[in-house]
Formats: C-alpha cells, sequence, structure tokens
C-alpha cells in the first residue's frame, strides 16, 4: 500500500516538475531571444563605429528592427510622423487703408517660419502702419518671434510680441478699451506628448499661458497686466470628423482662466476668474453639414485690492453653438452665459448671443459677425451694484479680388458696449463706429 501511495505521489511530482521545467524552458527560451534581440543591435552599432561604410546602414536597420515590434512600431512611427512634412513658409502684405480716424495710413507685414506637425520650430513677424490721425503723425507697430523645442515630448514653444500704439476691435468683450495701446506679450505652450495618427490627434498635458503687459498714456494706470492660461489632461482631435472636413474636438477637464491686474495708480485691484469644463465637445455631427458644440461647468471668481480678498463667487458657465457649412455659406450661432474679469477689480456677468456668417466666391468674400447680450458689473458687495446694460455690436468684412494679387477692402464696426471704468466710478455704456477702406497686395511662397 506505501508502495502505491508512493508511486502515486511520485507521479504527481514528476508531472509537476516537468510543467515547471516546461515553464521554465518557455521562459529561458524567451529571454534568449530578447538578449539575441539585443546583441544584433548592440553589434550593429559596435560595427557601425568600426566601419565607416556600417554607420550610413545602422540607422535604418535599428529603425527596421523598431518597426518589426509590435509594440514599438506605433510608437516609433508616430514620433516620425510629427517630424515628416516640415516646410519654410513666407507671407508677406502691404497696402494703404483710410478710417474715420485715421483718413490715410500705409501698411506692410511679414511673417517668416519653419514649422512641423510638432510645433513651430522658428519664426518671426512684424508689421507697422503708418498715417495721420486727428490732424497729427501716428505710427504703431508689432513685432515678436517664436521658437521651440521639437522634443517629441515635453515640446515647449514660446513666442514674444511686441505691440506699439495699437487698439482693440470694438467686438471685443467684456470691456471695450478704446485707447490706443503698448503691449509686450509672452506666449509659453508646454506640452507632454502628442499623438499623431491618421485619423487621430491626441495632446497629452497641454499647458498654455501668456503674460501681456498693457499700458496706455490715456489710461490713468487702468490696466497693467493681463495672464490667460489653459491646461488639462488631455485633449483629442479626431482628424476630419467635424464640419468641411475639419476635426471634432473633446476636452477633458480643462481649466481656462484669465487675471486682469491694474498698477498702483489704480489701487492695484486685480480681478480673477478660472473656467472649470469636466468635458468640452466640439465638432458633433448631428444632421447633414451641421455640427454642435457644448461646454457645461462652473466659473470661480474672486476679486483682490492688493493681497486682501475682497470677494469671491461661483457661478454656473455655459456655453454652446451650432454651425453649418454649405459651400459657400458658413453660418455659426453661439450662446454664453459667465463671469468675465475686467480692470478695475471687477468682475462682468454676461448673457450673449453671437452669430456670424461667410460668404465666399471667386467674386467677393463677406463677413458679417453680430451680438447682443446683457453685461452687469459685478463689484464689492458692500456698493451698490450696477443694473444690467443691454450691449450689442456687428461687424462688416468685405474683400474684393482686382487681380492675382490686389484686393479692395472694407470693413465696418458698430458697438453699444461697457465704457472702462474704476471701481468706484458708476457703469457707462457708449456706442462707437469705426469704418476702414483700403487696398492691399499679398504675396506667400511654401518650401
Amino acid at each position: 500500500m506505501r508502495t502505491a501511495v508512493g508511486a502515486v505521489v511520485a507521479g504527481v511530482l514528476a508531472v509537476g516538475a516537468g510543467a515547471a521545467r516546461a515553464d521554465r524552458v518557455e521562459e529561458v527560451v524567451e529571454n534568449v531571444r530578447r538578449l539575441n534581440r539585443s546583441i544584433d543591435r548592440l553589434v550593429d552599432v559596435y560595427y557601425a563605429l568600426r566601419d565607416p561604410e556600417e554607420l550610413r546602414l545602422a540607422p535604418s536597420r535599428l529603425y527596421q528592427k523598431l518597426l518589426d515590434d509590435p509594440v514599438l512600431a506605433a510608437i516609433v512611427e508616430n514620433v516620425v510622423n510629427q517630424y515628416r512634412g516640415g516646410y519654410v513658409q513666407l507671407s508677406i502684405d502691404a497696402g494703404a487703408t483710410a478710417d474715420l480716424s485715421t483718413p490715410g495710413a500705409v501698411n506692410a507685414a511679414i511673417d517668416a517660419s519653419y514649422e512641423l506637425p510638432l510645433c513651430r520650430v522658428v519664426g518671426v513677424t512684424a508689421s507697422g502702419l503708418g498715417g495721420y490721425e486727428d490732424g497729427a503723425a501716428m505710427a504703431s507697430y508689432a513685432v515678436g518671434g517664436t521658437a521651440c523645442m521639437p522634443l517629441p515630448a515635453n515640446t515647449v514653444q514660446v513666442s514674444y510680441m511686441r505691440r506699439d500704439n495699437v487698439r482693440t476691435t470694438l467686438l471685443a468683450r467684456p470691456v471695450v478699451l478704446r485707447d490706443r495701446r503698448t503691449d509686450d506679450i509672452l506666449d509659453v505652450m508646454v506640452r507632454f506628448y502628442r499623438w499623431m495618427g491618421k485619423h487621430n490627434q491626441i495632446d497629452l498635458a497641454p499647458f498654455n499661458i501668456a503674460f501681456d503687459v498693457t499700458r496706455s498714456a490715456e489710461g490713468r494706470g487702468f490696466g497693467a497686466l493681463a495672464v490667460d492660461f489653459e491646461t488639462g489632461p488631455v485633449v483629442w482631435h479626431r482628424r476630419g470628423k467635424g464640419l468641411a472636413g475639419g476635426n471634432q474636438t473633446f476636452r477633458f477637464f480643462q481649466v481656462r482662466g484669465k487675471v486682469l491686474s491694474d498698477d498702483q495708480a489704480s489701487g492695484g485691484r486685480e480681478a480673477v476668474v478660472a473656467n472649470v469644463s469636466p468635458l468640452i465637445v466640439e465638432g458633433v455631427p448631428f444632421a447633414d453639414d451641421v455640427v454642435a458644440g457644448l461646454d457645461l461647468g462652473w466659473s470661480i471668481s474672486s476679486v483682490y485690492d492688493g493681497s486682501r480678498e475682497v470677494f469671491a463667487r461661483t457661478d454656473l458657465r455655459t456655453e454652446a453653438y451650432v454651425a453649418t457649412a454649405q459651400q459657400p455659406v458658413a453660418v455659426e450661432v453661439r450662446g454664453t452665459h459667465g463671469v468675465l474679469p475686467t480692470f478695475g477689480g471687477q468682475l462682468v456677468l454676461e448673457d450673449r448671443l453671437a452669430a456670424r456668417a461667410e460668404l465666399s466666391s471667386a467674386q467677393a468674400a463677406l463677413r458679417l459677425t453680430g451680438f447682443v447680450g446683457r453685461a452687469k458689473l459685478v463689484r464689492d458687495p458692500a456698493m451698490a451694484e450696477n443694473r444690467a446694460i443691454t450691449v450689442a455690436g456687428g461687424g462688416t468684412d468685405l474683400a474684393v479680388p482686382v487681380t492675382r494679387r490686389v484686393t479692395l477692402l472694407g470693413r465696418l464696426e458698430l458697438a453699444r458696449s461697457l465704457a472702462p471704468g474704476l471701481a468706484e466710478e458708476p457703469a457707462r455704456k457708449q456706442f462707437d463706429v469705426r469704418a476702414t477702406v483700403g487696398v492691399t497686395t499679398h504675396f506667400d511662397r511654401r518650401w
């Protein structure tokens, strides 16, 4: 009996040992294969270091070996695609214009860059305008540059621009600064990684921040620094799935914000708004040639006087749009509700409905924009809040080609908007009109 039991136990142990040996053999074989692949790569490099002719062939051999790996192949191909298709581009514009405040002016602009799908590696841009305004000579300009560290991971792109004696459009929001201003703008983009496939582009941990040091001889210290920032864990673009061959985009847990500060001449007040959105969708089709987008989240706002927080609030934020495009017409309607910061340590609670239409053909291009809304300045709760003000505005742009290189331009802007003011001043509204006509010539080339 003992002999029989012993034989059974011995058999079980033998089977277990056989299975263990089989697992061990499989592991050893896989290790040998891995070692052989490593040795092959090492030999390629070793011989390349000894033989100049092999040095020329080694990179392609290594690249091919990587492509043979089912996991590494997709990663390598993605990185290579981000460095393919680089180009140098040059664009030059020149022209003459006249508007209601500047009866005569000439302008010129140039933009040159070397760009990869990964980033704008290096670029310069400059533009200038000179003429007469209110009976005196006037000049304004903008000049800047961009440089990038084109790394496949942790890509960094930095841009700087100096603008002098420039003015904003009347359609800006929430408060239009009508005086000409000087700006120094620093824009920094950091992206952890970009996946570029044939149908998808995925940006992991993108972060953008822009600093605008702004000042005006007429502003009494009103406006000193504007900071815009945007970040989130991932942005997913579905290529060609949006409107008219554009992208369909999903942004997950985006945080976008703006800080507006005054200098000490205006009391050093500051308004801060951060918009938090769990999901932003753009370009989602729901009918033929019709797409929609939705951003639903909340705004966290604070106002500071120096280092002291004056008050804070949290509000619902919504933004939705519908767009359609059927050649030669494109139309978009967008509605928003939320809080916006402005200078003077104030917030603006705004509801706005905006629309844009574009018509393009070989004979002309026409663009119409307009908005209507209710804007209310939100200040220190200890102060009397102002009643809501109805704001509205619109603009028309027309371009008519005369020759292949020469185009006639026309622009009309009109708006009833909030007038800038400090926190202790009553809120005011102001109506303005701007009209501009001109002729321009354009040249561009890509290599």
